[in-house]
């Protein structure tokens, strides 16, 4: 199987999760400038790929 992380689909889309959550961890509320922010599924959904998750989730 093809690892999508790494297209600029994937890059994109994570940039505008960050920028959607006000460049702060919608955990622990550091900001970009204090650690490294990264997107993650809240989600995972078995068997299914990359593209798929992401449709289901926008």
């Amino acid at each position: 199987m093809k690892n999508n992380y790494n297209s600029e689909f994937w890059k994109k889309f994570c940039d505008s999760i960050i920028e959607s959550d006000g460049y702060k961890c919608s955990i622990c509320g550091k900001e970009s400038s204090k650690t490294i922010l990264q997107a993650h599924h809240t989600k995972y959904i078995k068997g299914k790929n990359l593209k798929i998750l992401i449709l289901k989730k926008i």
